[in-house]
């Protein structure tokens, strides 16, 4: 499934939650969605372009429900709130 990410619902169903090319963030400051550049046991990092100014950056999308299987959720969310 290159270039998506995938998260499994209670129910066992599942639903594309990232994508190439679609764009996340604040309506005044939007990202656009690019190719998967690295992945670890629960994240994938993944290329991003600031639409305003077409500036390159990275975004790393975590996925929670494999975090939370391999029990290092709390660990994580630590770090997030930080």
């Amino acid at each position: 499934m290159e270039g998506r990410s995938i998260v499994v619902s209670e129910d066992g169903t599942e639903n594309e939650v990232v994508r190439i090319g679609c764009k996340f963030g604040y309506p005044s400051d939007l990202l656009e969605l690019g190719e998967e550049i690295g992945s670890g046991a629960a994240a994938k990092v993944y290329v991003c372009r600031r639409l305003r100014t077409g500036e390159e950056l990275a975004v790393k999308v975590i996925n929670l429900a494999k975090l939370m299987l391999m029990g290092d959720y709390e660990s994580h969310l630590g770090r997030v709130e930080a």
